[in-house]
This record gives C-alpha cells, structure tokens and sequence, in this order.
C-alpha cells in the first residue's frame, strides 16, 4: 500500500511536469510509462474500482487528460511515433478492460 502523502507528493509533481512546456520528450515519455504501469497494475490486481487501487478512477482521468494536452511541437519524428503508440495502446487497454 503507498503511503498517502507520498502518492499525492508522486501525483502533483507529475501533473505539474505534464502542464510544463519545453519538457524533454524522453522525460514525458518516462512519465507516460510510469502511468500506464500504474494503471496495468491495478488492473492485472484486479484492483480498479477498488479502494486499494494505486490510481482512483477521477485520477485516471485526470492524467489521461493530462496526456492528451502534452504540447509535442519540439518531439522528434521518433519520440512523436512512439508517444502516439503508447498513448494509444493505453487508451485501447483502458477501453477493452471491461472494469474501467
């Protein structure tokens, strides 16, 4: 179980650096993976619509709306390709699991 505080101290910086602009495409893209395995573990726990479930689902929402807003003007061809394809395999795994 995470400590309270810590995840949301975890939780604010995120959702600041994902409102930042000029914010390397590798550090986005390391914060991306960090939710996306926050969100396939609870699921793989089976956790998702319960209270022990690392993110609550208005926190899940929160940050994929956080997603979708990332300013990728300065991404690479590569960074833009692989940004995409992991945004939308989140998405479509979100979408298919039947708890969310």
């Amino acid at each position: 179980m995470v400590v309270p505080e810590c995840k949301r101290s975890v939780s604010q910086i995120l959702n600041a650096l994902l409102s930042e602009k000029g914010i390397d495409a590798s550090v986005l893209l390391c914060i991306l993976d960090v939710i996306k395995g926050w969100i396939e573990d609870d699921s793989k726990q089976g956790t998702s619509v319960t209270s022990s479930a690392f993110l609550s689902q208005k926190e899940m929402v929160s940050f994929l709306q956080k997603l979708s807003q990332v300013d990728k003007q300065n991404f690479s061809p590569t960074h833009l390709d692989e940004w995409d394809h992991k945004y939308l395999e989140l998405l479509f795994g979100i979408c298919a699991d039947s708890n969310k």
